[in-house]
């Protein structure tokens, strides 16, 4: 009888050994998947990191390119960067598209002076195009007089919206930017625009440049 009971107690121990070495080995194989998915999603956000930076820089780049033939050539435009604020109500005024930012695509919408798109303005969200022909608020401000029509309405927009309007003057070919119901002159040397775009669009940056 003695012998019966040990032999009970010596299994009833060995079965609890069983099951705790078991849950033990499940906790370490969930701990390990937990470890090799965390050390894939760690290389994996490195990598759209460094995805998402290039196709900024792109976008950065195209930007400058586009005002800068603009400027070169003397032809008026006006492109909106939408930031926090919904800008649904004036693209859904102008000719809706979607599209990746093009700077030929931008170039041929402002060129053709015969054209209905030339005069109104394009939206740009998320560094795609959403809307060409757009027009925007007039500021009532008394800006200075070699600001025209294009420039009063950037800074409306700027004034209704956290909007960074792009400006390029048909009349001299300088570049502008509004913010916050606020204008200031770009610089037409491309590396000097390029860092100054940065400053602007970088969110990691102060967001007003004035």
């Amino acid at each position: 009888m003695q012998i019966t009971t040990l032999l009970i107690l010596i299994l009833i121990a060995f079965l609890v050994i069983m099951v705790i070495s078991i849950i033990q080995f499940i906790i370490f194989i969930f701990t390990k998947k937990a470890e090799k998915e965390s050390f894939f999603n760690f290389f994996k956000k490195i990598f759209k990191k460094k995805q998402d930076d290039r196709s900024l820089n792109d976008f950065y780049d195209n930007l400058s390119s586009s005002l800068l033939k603009l400027s070169a050539d003397k032809i008026g435009g006006i492109i909106a960067i939408e930031r926090e604020d919904n800008l649904d109500y004036y693209i859904n005024v102008g000719y809706k598209i979607m599209g990746e930012f093009s700077p030929e695509f931008i170039i041929s919408v402002f060129y053709n002076k015969n054209s209905p798109l030339h005069d109104g303005g394009i939206i740009i969200r998320d560094m795609k195009m959403v809307s060409i022909s757009s027009y925007f608020p007039m500021t009532q401000q008394l800006l200075d007089v070699s600001y025209g029509a294009r420039h009063r309405a950037g800074v409306g927009l700027s004034e209704k919206s956290d909007a960074i309007v792009f400006i390029v003057s048909e009349t001299n070919g300088k570049i502008s930017v509004a913010q916050k119901g606020r204008i200031k002159r770009l610089s037409n040397n491309p590396e000097r625009l390029f860092d100054e775009i940065i400053k602007l669009l970088d969110d990691k940056k102060p967001r007003d440049f004035f």
